[in-house]
């Protein structure tokens, strides 16, 4: 994952729209709504504490871990199993990653 300025294909998100059950043309109005999405920016910006310089920002049991930008699923599986957690998806994760 990560950040790129190309724009994804159409058809990449209706898939994905419809693998997690969401209405494809609901998020393209949304998207396609400037007023919409700028109020929506605006509320995000007032609801992000003033410590939070840009996203992600991840924090894990209150923390901040920024290697979590790249590996999220080893931070979060160290911190669950560090807490007494037990997980086969995080043993699959902590073998691989470390």
């Amino acid at each position: 994952m990560g950040h790129t300025d190309e724009p994804i294909e159409e058809d990449t998100i209706i898939s994905c729209a419809t693998k997690h059950h969401l209405d494809f043309e609901t998020l393209r109005a949304c998207h396609d709504d400037a007023d919409q999405t700028w109020n929506l920016q605006m509320e995000a910006m007032i609801a992000t504490p003033q410590n939070i310089s840009y996203v992600p920002w991840i924090e894990i049991n209150g923390a901040r871990v920024e290697s979590a930008e790249k590996h999220l699923a080893r931070d979060i599986c160290r911190a669950y199993t560090a807490s007494g957690g037990h997980s086969p998806d995080c043993n699959k994760v902590l073998k691989t990653m470390g």
